[in-house]
């Protein structure tokens, strides 16, 4: 049964040379959606994409599509060839046309501008239903197997380029502050610590047992033998590995920015830290400013003149009971009753009575 499974594989016939080649022979010259609006009307033009939307057929011979590029950038494509009568949803095209002006009025587009069709080659067909892949977009869920179609988008293309931003900033704050980057081994002997380890097996046995590595579950090790070799600031964008169940703040694999300082103190460390967090987030936040509590209590944006408060142990544990409060409710503190003289009497040896007051 095998053998004649792949027998047949082998024989069964293949698409034709041309058909694979055709693929392969694209044109170069391709542009943004941003860059050909700045041409002048009747301009030739070239441009690689996806179809973002199922083309739709308003009269014999047109055809109307759109087109998504790289950017996320949507154009609107006249079709009056019947080229796009066969192209679905999220097929890789490349489309050669004119610029031309907006003959009818779509409010889902911006542009004044739309693209007469000339020429379109598919160089990769889609695999699923149109519909389908309509319905996944519109719902924002993909099925992991698609997890690529999902990345095309703007929103997650966008996630993509700054993650890269935020690392490429990172990276230029702590150069100014003297660090070095440093990559440190992946595979290191197992250690006993907070979380369970990933092991990973090899072929080698001491006394007849086998061996196994451990993925790191963070730098930390590394970069104290870095500080006793000489190495005076280190900084890694490390990647950390914990065998545990997933939870909103767990994950078995995760990026971190790791960094220490030899011949520093705690103050000095937390100056680095916040000079870098407080660059990224004035840097690449969509929400605005980054918010800290000023000496009178009040949430203020940091500034220049504004540094980000620094709470204590003692004082945030005593205050909200957690050691990383939501500062965005700060009035909402633990208060002890004892000025008051009121005392828990259900455990005499722990006394403290304590409320919290929900006002309104």
């Amino acid at each position: 049964m095998r053998n004649f499974y792949t027998s047949r594989c082998v024989w069964r016939k293949l698409p034709t040379f041309e058909s694979v080649s055709s693929k392969f022979t694209f044109s170069k010259n391709s542009e943004t959606i941003e860059n050909l609006l700045r041409h002048p009307v009747n301009t030739s033009v070239t441009i690689n994409g996806w179809i973002d939307r199922k083309p739709k057929r308003v009269g014999k011979n047109l055809i109307f599509g759109t087109l998504r590029d790289s950017n996320g950038d949507i154009i609107q494509i006249v079709d009056s060839n019947s080229l796009l009568a066969s192209s679905n949803v999220e097929d890789v095209i490349q489309i050669k046309g004119e610029l031309i002006p907006k003959k009818m009025r779509d409010p889902s587009f911006k542009q004044e501008f739309e693209i007469k069709l000339n020429e379109l080659k598919i160089l990769n067909s889609a695999n699923k239903k149109p519909s389908q892949l309509q319905d996944y977009k519109a719902l924002g869920n993909y099925p992991p197997e698609y997890r690529y179609l999902q990345l095309r988008l703007p929103k997650y293309q966008n996630f993509l380029r700054t993650r890269y931003e935020a690392s490429k900033l990172i990276r230029k704050n702590l150069d100014t502050h003297r660090f070095t980057e440093v990559e440190t081994p992946m595979l290191f002997k197992s250690t006993p610590e907070g979380a369970r380890e990933f092991l990973v097996p090899t072929r080698r046995s001491e006394n007849k047992q086998p061996t196994f590595y451990a993925l790191p579950q963070s730098p930390q090790q590394y970069k104290q033998l870095l500080m006793a070799s000489g190495v005076h600031r280190y900084f890694q964008i490390a990647r950390c590995f914990r065998d545990e169940d997933l939870r909103s703040d767990r994950q078995p694999e995760f990026t971190q920015v790791d960094l220490e300082m030899a011949f520093a103190s705690g103050n000095e460390v937390m100056d680095v830290v916040e000079d870098t967090v407080t660059k990224a987030w004035s840097n690449l936040s969509s929400n605005g400013n980054l918010f800290t509590l000023n000496r009178a209590g009040k949430t203020v944006p940091v500034s220049e003149t504004q540094s980000v408060a620094k709470l204590t142990y003692h004082h945030v544990m005593t205050n909200y009971g957690i050691d990383k409060p939501d500062l965005r409710f700060h009035h909402l503190k633990i208060l002890d009753l004892s000025e008051f003289k009121a005392y828990g009497y259900t455990n005499k040896e722990f006394p403290v009575f304590e409320v919290i007051v929900l006002r309104n």
